[in-house]
């Protein structure tokens, strides 16, 4: 990271004399003479909600999108509105100069037969509700489980939740919150799963509920999905890019719109059931060969245009 945040007047030389440099994380290096420099643009929710996010966090943020929006010969976004943000917020970038390429999913379409641990042997197949994300405030977590404490206080139908998700920031005391709320037998906090381990929570859990505030793409619901499970998600952001007409949406800000939803999929099984076709459908249209193909177009572009020479002001 030191090396691509301050590089070396000799930089082009060591690394060959590439091509091209295309830089997929915040970070965006500087003062390339004849590489062209394509930036992978994630989202902007550090500048939208900077009090879900860390200082440092923040700043490492900023500083790459912002050296993006002076630097990156092309920028490829990861969703429509992560580009319609950039370009709102950085005006003076070429719009020409920065296009669209969805993500793909990593898990094949298969539902496993196997509980893959024994951490999840406790849970039944389809008799449990799934969140999946790093625990950080904009995952939206306590609103989810205001919302999921409304629900079980009204329905015959007693599913725990499942929580799978590595440790983020700012959300230090979400098992105290758990306990406040009456819900300590009824939410289960896996902390960071394996890849067969969450691929199994997707495709047996009785839905998958994500209401994030803010995201670039959202992957959880694609990889939910394509693993045919129905998906609850928020109205906001890139999300409705992704789950398409497959989901029920919800307000994020909005506890008893949140509960409600739980219960549309709780009391109505055809409707629950038709959400799951509807995603495997859905999540057909992503893949990361499609994404791969249109990348290598986007190589290919690049270097037959001129570099785009940098913003001074």
């Amino acid at each position: 990271m030191s090396f691509w945040g301050n590089l070396p007047s000799d930089a082009e030389e060591s690394l060959g004399e590439p091509d091209i440099i295309h830089a997929n994380n915040f970070s965006c290096p500087a003062g390339l003479q004849q590489a062209r420099l394509i930036y992978t643009l994630y989202d902007l929710n550090f500048l939208e909600y900077p009090e879900l996010t860390t200082e440092q966090n923040w700043w490492s943020c900023f500083e790459g999108v912002f050296g993006a929006s002076i630097s990156a010969d092309y920028i490829i976004s990861i969703s429509e509105h992560s580009r319609a943000r950039f370009l709102e917020t950085f005006p003076h970038y070429p719009e020409e100069r920065i296009s669209v390429t969805y993500l793909g999913n990593r898990f094949l379409q298969t539902k496993a037969v196997q509980v893959p641990s024994e951490a999840l042997k406790i849970f039944k197949t389809g008799e449990f509700w799934l969140g999946v994300g790093t625990i950080e405030p904009r995952k939206n977590l306590r609103r989810l489980l205001k919302a999921f404490s409304a629900y079980n206080n009204r329905s015959a139908s007693q599913y725990p939740l499942v929580l799978a998700g590595g440790k983020g920031w700012l959300e230090d005391g979400i098992e105290e919150f758990i306990h406040e709320l009456g819900l300590a037998e009824d939410v289960y906090m896996l902390g960071y799963v394996s890849d067969d381990e969450l691929s199994w929570l997707y495709a047996n859990c009785f839905c998958f509920v994500y209401p994030s505030l803010y995201e670039g793409f959202g992957l959880p619901v694609l990889e939910a999905m394509a693993q045919g499970a129905a998906v609850v998600t928020s109205n906001t952001t890139s999300l409705p890019e992704v789950a398409g007409d497959a989901g029920r949406y919800i307000n994020p800000y909005d506890e008893l719109d949140i509960a409600s939803a739980l219960h549309d999929i709780s009391d109505n099984g055809n409707y629950r059931e038709g959400l799951k076709k509807k995603a495997i459908i859905q999540a057909k249209q992503f893949s990361w060969e499609k994404t791969a193909t249109e990348v290598l177009s986007i190589y290919n572009k690049v270097i037959n245009i001129p570099k785009f020479g940098g913003y001074l002001g």
